[in-house]
């Protein structure tokens, strides 16, 4: 007998599915089972319709920076999709090593305390799209070329920090940038050439 076409899946919301490179498939086919995702960091589960397709990811074993842990849309190079997650780990710095092929750089819940042109050590990450920095303790952005080597950055997180004021053009070099989280700070002024 012919398959008749599209199946419906009765699994219930009781299975302990893990939303990784494996699940992928099962995002629309399940999309109301309850997941939970290893790349974030909260551990409760969520619909998987409601889980974004980027973030079923699954660890890898590939060269991470220390302190932290490499996610990747499959579990064999070449990989397309590469986030590093570095969350909650009391650093005071940025990792070392980050590759260049980094799509998403995770080090929210740190200790960074500011930002300046030695940060980053002078690290290119021309894919990476998405950094997030929120919760870090950050009070300052100094200097003018703070994210340069990050040219396809496209949403920058610094919600939750001690920022205090914006000045000089910490964000001039990102020319992708489309989404600016700063919410949450202490920021009493935002000079006109920041944004």
């Amino acid at each position: 007998m012919d398959h008749p076409g599209n199946i419906i899946y009765h699994v219930g919301t009781e299975n302990p599915f893990i939303c990784d490179c494996f699940m992928r498939w099962a995002r629309n086919a399940l999309n109301y089972s309850l997941c939970t995702v290893p790349v974030l960091s909260d551990g409760t589960a969520k619909r998987m319709k409601d889980v974004p397709a980027r973030l079923y990811l699954c660890q890898i074993k590939m060269k991470c920076p220390e302190n932290c842990e490499c996610f990747a849309d499959t579990v064999k190079e070449p990989y397309v999709w590469i986030h590093i997650k570095c969350s909650n780990k009391g650093l005071d710095y940025i990792p070392f090593e980050i590759p260049n092929t980094t799509n998403v750089l995770d080090v929210s819940h740190n200790n960074i305390n500011q930002l300046d042109s030695a940060t980053f050590h002078n690290t290119s990450c021309p894919i990476l799209q998405i950094m997030d920095l929120s919760s870090c303790q950050i009070t300052a952005l100094i200097g003018n070329d703070v994210f340069n080597g990050f040219v396809q950055l496209k949403t920058l997180n610094l919600n939750n920090n001690r920022i205090v004021q914006l000045n000089g053009e910490p964000f001039k070099n990102l020319m992708m940038l489309n989404e600016l989280k700063i919410a949450n700070n202490s920021i009493k002024a935002i000079q006109d050439n920041v944004l």
